[in-house]
């Protein structure tokens, strides 16, 4: 296979003549590696791609973003576009930081940190790949070992991404691929899905101010979404659920 240099990949993303194992060679061979598992399809980064023009994305947050695939690609679509990408292992960010520096993209950024303690009043759009299941796979099967990865973190995390949504701006818009494993706030509406790769890419808006009481949308495994109301009762339930979690977590380190 031959090895594109920076300037012909970046034009072969745009005219759509590269293959995720052509983009993929861009990064090291480990994270090479990981990427049917791991990172975004150029296929799903396309369709997302399409979602946030229609719907006036100006600023992404990509949460988990990983070795920076979906950035990278959508950044080379959409260059009128600035994405952020947030992740917690310094060896993923530098990974995406370097490719971003082949590809000459100005429009990208890679962070270190958790992007659940981010501003989101700073974006307009926001983008999910599952980036908490990890904590849920067996050992084998994840990344490495160089960040905490457990049901305590992983809830921990989804709240507060719930919570996030709550409170970002009017008019924000939410793309989701396999979700996040958490339920969206029924202040969103699905505005938009396109069937992608294998699952399907959802574009949410937010229409007005929400509060849980309201109500939230769950995407299902099989790939439908419901809406359903929650009571007080199952709302103690919830958090009595996480937190045996986090007890479960802390049995097990001891």
């Amino acid at each position: 296979m031959d090895v594109l240099s920076g300037g012909e990949l970046r034009r072969a993303v745009v005219l759509g003549s590269v293959t995720d194992v052509q983009f993929d060679a861009i990064f090291p061979a480990r994270i090479e590696a990981a990427s049917r598992c791991y990172w975004t399809p150029m296929r799903v980064a396309r369709s997302a791609s399409e979602l946030l023009a229609r719907h006036g994305a100006r600023n992404v947050l990509d949460v988990g973003s990983g070795a920076g695939k979906f950035c990278l690609v959508n950044a080379c679509l959409a260059p009128g576009i600035q994405f952020t990408g947030v992740e917690q292992r310094p060896s993923l960010v530098r990974a995406a930081t370097d490719a971003a520096r082949l590809l000459s993209l100005d429009n990208v950024e890679f962070r270190l940190g958790d992007a659940t303690t981010v501003d989101w009043h700073l974006y307009d759009a926001f983008y999910f790949f599952n980036p908490f299941a990890e904590n849920s796979f067996p050992i084998e099967d994840q990344f490495d070992d160089t960040v905490e990865l457990s049901r305590r973190k992983e809830h921990a995390d989804v709240e507060r991404v719930e919570s996030g949504l709550l409170r970002a701006p009017i008019g924000a818009c939410v793309l989701t691929y396999h979700g996040f494993g958490g339920r969206i706030p029924a202040c969103y509406e699905l505005a938009d899905e396109v069937e992608s790769g294998l699952s399907v890419v959802r574009a949410w808006r937010k229409r007005t101010d929400g509060r849980p009481e309201d109500g939230y949308w769950l995407e299902l495994p099989e790939g439908g979404i419901t809406r359903y109301e929650e009571s007080s009762a199952e709302r103690r339930v919830l958090r009595a659920v996480r937190a045996a979690a986090v007890d479960a977590d802390g049995a097990e380190e001891v």
